[in-house]
């Protein structure tokens, strides 16, 4: 597991290194960098070092999402391969509310990997209106906005695209036993005692932002939704907010969102 954390980066840096993308003359800090980078897009962080990113060519610009859909959807990949054989992978499931799809190992990773493209197909065609008429852009935004990695430029106010995003980044807090019952019309099972906790959760969090931080409702369901599922994603400073707002916000960080999600923290079916 630890190898495959350190290793697979090395690999994935090596556009960054090839293309010299923070303009080093210094071969170690070139390499240190590099690295850096495809760690933080590999285990969905969102930090890095590349000044003026936009400024990149978009095939660069959409590698680095790339690499943070590979590290999203890769790391259930990796959780599985180190569980087999099937009776731990039927443990875990039972444990991170993983719905079991036949007794196919295939089955359950086609399906995992199908159902998060899926999003950001849909949002990339929603962003490609209302955020930039780019493919490329408008799909990195969807692929950074999921899984809670690099994040795009927002600006504030009560629109599609500001919605749209509140919906995506709640999403990516899903766990995947509610997008595969989704899938398949399994309605009744939808709400199980963890979804039902995580929107009662965001629901009481919205209420007490707006009057902690001062703002808005909507504004409140934002930034409550993008720092319990991990996103990250602001358009208010939150560090400019009054003191009992940014520890509420870190408690709610450090509570995520459900279990085997795009999310991060504690996880709510562990509360």
């Amino acid at each position: 597991m630890i190898l495959s954390f350190t290793v697979i980066p090395l690999l994935l840096m090596i556009p960054y290194v090839w293309n010299n993308v923070f303009n080093s003359t210094n071969i170690i800090d070139l390499f240190s960098n590099s690295y850096f980078e495809a760690i933080s897009g590999f285990t969905t962080t969102g930090f890095f070092f590349v000044s003026n990113s936009e400024l990149l060519p978009s095939s660069l610009l959409f590698y680095r999402s790339l690499v943070e859909f590979i590290g999203g959807v890769g790391f259930i990949y990796i959780l599985i391969a180190f569980l087999y054989p099937k009776k731990e992978i039927d443990r875990f499931c039972d444990t991170f509310g993983i719905e079991k799809i036949g007794n196919s190992l295939k089955a359950l990773l086609l399906t995992i990997m199908l159902v998060y493209t899926f999003f950001v197909v849909i949002f990339t065609a929603i962003f490609y209106f209302t955020y930039s008429p780019n493919l490329i852009y408008s799909s990195c935004a969807a692929i950074d906005i999921l899984t809670g990695g690099y994040q795009p430029n927002i600006t504030a106010g009560i629109g599609i695209f500001q919605a749209s995003i509140i919906l995506l980044m709640f999403i990516g807090a899903l766990n995947f036993r509610f997008h595969y019952n989704l899938f398949h019309l399994k309605l009744r099972e939808l709400l199980t005692p963890e979804i039902k906790l995580f929107l009662v959760l965001i629901a009481a969090s919205t209420i007490i932002i707006s009057f902690l931080a001062w703002i808005n409702p909507f504004d409140s369901l934002f930034h409550v939704v993008s720092i319990i599922s991990s996103t990250g994603a602001e358009y208010f400073s939150i560090g400019a907010m009054a003191l009992p707002a940014k520890i509420y916000f870190i408690v709610l960080g450090l509570f995520g969102g459900c279990a085997f999600s795009m999310a991060g923290g504690i996880r709510i079916q562990r509360i």
